[in-house]
């Protein structure tokens, strides 16, 4: 009786360990972060333990993310309080294939939000000519931290 109340402990144990997992991860899933978040096609998303994941994206001057001034600062004839994070910009070191957001930007979370440390091909703005204005192309920016608030990814 001894044995099959072990074994039946040990079944227990074993079959619910998988359920007393949680994921530590403070951020919400990135592909419900996007703002196509329902087009199935355009973000290959697969979700690893805690905030990892592979986010791959076409790379485009439609598909960026999006993020913030300030520790960027401003620049005086931005239209707009945002910046995109470029994945195929003018002078490009991209080809075109797809690129993986999470390492090719430098993705981590931390407190809830998103946040990028890489700018391969830097950021572009809209200037008051409503113009697209592309900065840091060189990898200036790279280890500067800004906050990611959503991101584009379409087909191609």
């Amino acid at each position: 009786m001894k044995w099959i109340s072990l074994i039946f402990l040990f079944h227990l144990l074993n079959s619910t360990s998988g359920c007393l997992k949680y994921d530590t991860c403070s951020c919400k899933d990135f592909n419900r972060f996007s703002f196509y978040p329902n087009d199935p096609q355009g973000m290959f998303y697969t979700k690893y333990e805690g905030c990892r994941a592979n986010i791959t994206c076409f790379p485009s001057v439609a598909n960026n993310p999006v993020s913030t001034w300030g520790v960027i600062p401003k620049q005086a004839d931005s239209v707009y309080d945002n910046f995109w994070l470029v994945t195929y910009g003018i002078n490009s070191n991209t080809s075109f294939g797809y690129v993986d957001y999470y390492e090719y930007f430098g993705l981590f979370c931390q407190d809830g939000k998103w946040y990028a440390t890489k700018y391969p091909n830097g950021i572009m703005y809209i200037n008051t000519d409503y113009d697209y204005k592309y900065l840091y192309e060189n990898g200036e920016l790279d280890g500067t931290i800004s906050e990611v608030l959503g991101a584009r990814c379409s087909r191609p």
